[in-house]
């Protein structure tokens, strides 16, 4: 059995289907998302990522 990580719910949907993905093609950083709006958020690397979707849902 796997251990999923999971992280902080979609600021602005209030959605539980969010996902990490690694380096964008286009960027090469990487960024999050959610599966339901599609609200996206993206850093340089997945630490700063996880940070920036945590802060902003920390503020919403």
């Amino acid at each position: 059995m796997m251990s999923r990580k999971r992280f902080k719910s979609c600021p602005m949907c209030g959605g539980d289907n969010v996902k990490l993905f690694y380096p964008c093609p286009l960027s090469g950083g990487h960024y999050m998302k959610c599966l339901q709006c599609g609200l996206k958020i993206e850093r340089a690397s997945a630490h700063e990522t996880i940070a920036a979707w945590n802060r902003r849902s920390n503020s919403e």
